[in-house]
């Protein structure tokens, strides 16, 4: 078995679990993987981890949500959907996010504040 195809084993039993350790460690395999190589990802690419990392960010603890804020605080990729909803999560979380991140908007700003 390849080194790929065994990595992508990995994640897939990973997803099938439902503990917070188990949904942490997918998530951190998950962007460890995408943020490997940002210079190969498309548009396309960036909004389809956008969309599933924006589908399952609420359903992650506190510090899981502050840990991914950083990762993603440190990346110039498009992911608006999840910065944006960081942004908008307790000050811990979205400190990172808008203190660092150029993605957000004007909007968003004024979003965060009101």
């Amino acid at each position: 078995m390849s080194s790929a195809t065994s990595k992508f084993a990995s994640l897939l039993e990973l997803a099938k679990e439902t503990s917070s350790d188990k949904r942490r460690e997918l998530l951190r395999n998950v962007t460890d993987i995408f943020l490997s190589d940002p210079t190969s990802l498309t548009n396309a690419n960036c909004a389809t981890f956008d969309e599933i990392v924006g589908e399952v960010v609420s359903d992650l603890t506190s510090t899981v949500r502050s840990e991914l804020s950083r990762i993603l605080s440190e990346s110039s990729l498009p992911l608006t959907r999840t910065s944006r909803q960081l942004a908008m999560d307790d000050i811990d979380v979205a400190r990172p996010i808008i203190e660092l991140l150029s993605v957000l908007t004007d909007t968003d700003l004024l979003d965060v504040i009101a």
